[in-house]
C-alpha cells in the first residue's frame, strides 16, 4: 500500500487544516462565532424551560435539580459568549520588521513588487522610494 506524500501548504490555502494548526497563531474565534454561540445557548435554555421543565417534576427532585442547573449553566454560557462578543478585539497584527540588513537593490525589489501587486500607492512607493535611496 503505497503512502500517500504530504504536500506543504500553497499561499493562500487557508490554515485550516489539522496538519497546519500548528502554524496559525490566533484560533480564536471571531465575534460572530461568539455571538452564535451566544444564539446557541438562548436555544438550550429555551429548550430547558419549555421541554424538559415542565416534564422534570415527573422525577421528583433529582429531575428539578437537573433542570435547574441546565437552566443556569444555558444562561451563564450565553452571557459569557454575549459578553466576549460585545467586547472582542481582533488579534494584534504582527508586522513584520524590515530587513536593516538586506541590500538597496533587494528592498528597491521587494517595494516595487508591492507596488505591482498594488498593495500600496504610487504616493506611498515614491516616498519609501525616497527614502531607501537617501541611505546611499
Amino acid at each position: 500500500m503505497a503512502q500517500k506524500e504530504k504536500k506543504p501548504a500553497e499561499k493562500g490555502v487557508p490554515l485550516l487544516y489539522w496538519g497546519n494548526l500548528e502554524k496559525k497563531k490566533d484560533l480564536s474565534p471571531s465575534r460572530e462565532q461568539l455571538a452564535m454561540n451566544g444564539i446557541f445557548a438562548c436555544v438550550f435554555f429555551l429548550i430547558g424551560l419549555f421541554l424538559v421543565a415542565p416534564n422534570a417534576v415527573g422525577y421528583g427532585a433529582l429531575g428539578i435539580l437537573l433542570t435547574a442547573v441546565w437552566l443556569v449553566a444555558s444562561v451563564a454560557a450565553a452571557a459569557l459568549y454575549f459578553y466576549k462578543a460585545a467586547h472582542w478585539q481582533p488579534a494584534p497584527v504582527e508586522e513584520e520588521a524590515p530587513e536593516e540588513d538586506a541590500s538597496l537593490e533587494e528592498r528597491l525589489k521587494r517595494l516595487q513588487s508591492l507596488y505591482e501587486q498594488k498593495l500600496i500607492t504610487e504616493e506611498e512607493y515614491q516616498a519609501k522610494k525616497q527614502e531607501i535611496l537617501g541611505q546611499l
